[in-house]
């Protein structure tokens, strides 16, 4: 199992944390392992781009949900 974790500020900056031999998440491995902050940053950066996000008003959106998200807010009642 990989125990790598990214975890990416706000300015963009990747922190690497190697949580197999550093479970606390005390040292940053990112200037070790440039490549590998640098994929798993663009990783986590598409992951969040694909969840649905809250707009403002007027502005639209679209949100696609597959079969399983579908039977799920079908059961707790959100659509018909």
């Amino acid at each position: 199992m990989d125990e790598t974790k990214p975890i990416e500020w706000l300015d963009g900056r990747v922190r690497l944390f190697d949580r197999s031999s550093d479970p606390s998440e005390q040292r940053d491995v990112s200037g070790e392992r440039p490549e590998e902050a640098r994929a798993l940053g663009e990783e986590a950066r598409m992951w969040l781009r694909s969840l649905p996000r809250i707009t403002t008003p007027g502005e639209s959106t679209r949100v696609t949900v597959d079969e399983e998200e579908r039977r799920w807010l079908k059961a707790l009642g959100y659509i018909r």
